[in-house]
């Protein structure tokens, strides 16, 4: 998978919902981040860094961009190609 078909996976998966992980809720309330933030950067933003995790069988992506408010918003996703699914790992700080 390239950079190009994550976004493309993201896009269309995401819509479907995304699940997130029990530290990456953490992290949200700890930077006031929305799943609708969320939502908006994998639809708006870029996927900067992609890479396979042989450990998961997933892809595991660092997506950046603006969130719904305009401000930068980074969050690490792993995504499930035999599942179709998509999981926020983590939010990052700016």
């Amino acid at each position: 998978m390239n950079k190009a078909q994550a976004e493309i996976f993201l896009r269309r998966y995401a819509d479907y919902g995304i699940r997130l992980t029990k530290h990456c809720r953490k992290r949200m309330a700890e930077r006031d981040v929305t799943v609708n933030d969320i939502l908006y950067v994998i639809h708006w933003g870029e996927i900067v860094e992609l890479k396979g995790s042989e450990e998961y069988g997933t892809w595991e992506c660092t997506v950046k961009g603006l969130d719904i408010d305009g401000e930068e918003l980074v969050f690490v996703a792993a995504i499930d190609e035999n599942d179709a699914s998509v999981v926020c790992i983590t939010v990052k700080g700016d």
